[in-house]
């Protein structure tokens, strides 16, 4: 079948692409299709995005469309969008949208139903499919998709129920934290700490009427426990949507005491296993042929060690060179690294990016980052939170 189509093509080129047309267009007949109104600064690949439908359906979108020019579409423009004989890509997509903005009218005071069902004259509304929603005594049911019928919507209005769209309520929403809390800002960004940088972006600002501390609200959850108590200790609280906090594997957590020859040695033996034997003059590290020395370290005395195959590093006072100096001279992999810790995890940022400079040091055993200095001790629990292995000299 397929010879023949190209080997037909080639004689009667019209007839044939008009065979192959009426071919694609049954088989997307068959699928079901919504509309979706073009907004500004739409392309179709961000649409189809969006939307959460396959990469692949683009060809079908234009084909289905009769779009000339991929390039060129405006805003206001209807375009049919085909989700699947059992719209899978719509169930994906409504649960997104469920998991992000309908835990928000809980927290600002509205309730969501979500099982049951609403019957009618003209059919019945499933809250599974299309959530009720009641703000300030006002009773909505939430239409994802353009789904319900004109019907059923003109039923719903008569019995004083305002069907609204997920972009609908994210307007309401917004309304409603700006009755509640009187915002200053919204879709802002606070740069926090003087040595650790922590930016955080917020979907609204507002203060506390009584301490005149900064409030976060935020419509999704997904700033994680320990980065609202490293928020907290900067005086500012966050609200949020309640649920489940994810938690992994908890990073290991060192912190050296003593003077300054006192935490090398315990940095050491941490990541070498080596103990160090403390000498006049410094300290001996027989193991790894190294040798730490105070600044009056006689030059005989050097001379001899390092004739005795040792590596000898004097201490200079400055906690970074001094580190990479020793660690350069055992079998260590390290460097100055800005470490970066981005929320949520997988973005580029989305909510917040925490940026620590200190030195990596990678080992057999697993990689340490350490550190001479943090703006917060809550930045300690956050950082272990996220697997990092944290050494504080």
């Amino acid at each position: 079948m397929i010879f023949f189509l190209f080997t037909k093509l080639a004689f009667a080129q019209v007839y044939e692409i008009k065979i192959i047309k009426h071919i694609k267009e049954e088989k997307l007949s068959n699928q079901n299709v919504i509309i979706y109104k073009v907004k500004r600064g739409d392309t179709l690949s961000g649409i189809i995005s969006k939307l959460g439908l396959p990469p692949n359906i683009l060809d079908k979108v234009i084909k289905l469309n009769k779009i000339k020019n991929p390039s060129l579409i405006y805003a206001g423009q209807k375009l049919k969008l085909p989700i699947g004989k059992k719209g899978k890509f719509l169930d994906k997509r409504r649960k997104k949208i469920k998991e992000s903005i309908l835990p928000a009218v809980s927290m600002l005071g509205g309730k969501v139903e979500e099982k049951g069902s609403l019957f009618l004259r003209n059919g019945k509304v499933d809250f599974k499919k299309n959530p009720k929603i009641s703000i300030n005594g006002r009773e909505y049911i939430l239409d994802f998709d353009n789904g319900l019928s004109k019907e059923i919507k003109d039923e719903l209005s008569s019995l004083g129920i305002k069907i609204i769209t997920s972009q609908e309520l994210k307007k309401l929403l917004e309304k409603l934290v700006e009755s509640n809390f009187g915002v200053i800002e919204k879709n802002g960004k606070l740069i926090l700490g003087i040595k650790d940088v922590l930016t955080y972006r917020y979907d609204y600002l507002s203060y506390d009427a009584t301490t005149g501390n900064r409030v976060i609200i935020n419509l999704k959850r997904d700033t994680p426990i320990e980065l609202v108590n490293l928020l907290k200790s900067y005086s500012i609280r966050v609200l949020q949507p309640e649920g489940k906090e994810l938690e992994g594997k908890k990073g290991k957590l060192k912190i050296l005491t003593g003077g300054g020859i006192e935490k090398i040695s315990g940095l050491l033996k941490i990541v070498t296993g080596e103990k160090g034997v403390f000498k006049e003059d410094g300290i001996e590290f027989a193991k790894n042929h190294l040798f730490i020395a105070f600044d009056f370290l006689d030059p005989e005395r050097k001379v001899k060690l390092e004739l005795n195959g040792y590596k000898v590093v004097i201490l200079t006072g400055n906690f970074l060179k001094d580190l990479e100096n020793i660690l350069s001279s055992i079998p260590i992999v390290n460097k100055r690294i800005n470490l970066m810790v981005v929320e949520p995890p997988g973005s580029n940022g989305e909510r917040s990016k925490l940026e620590v400079p200190g030195l990596l040091i990678s080992t057999e055993k697993g990689d340490w980052f350490v550190v001479d200095y943090l703006d917060k001790p809550e930045e300690i629990p956050y950082l272990r939170s996220k697997g990092v292995n944290l050494i504080i000299y």
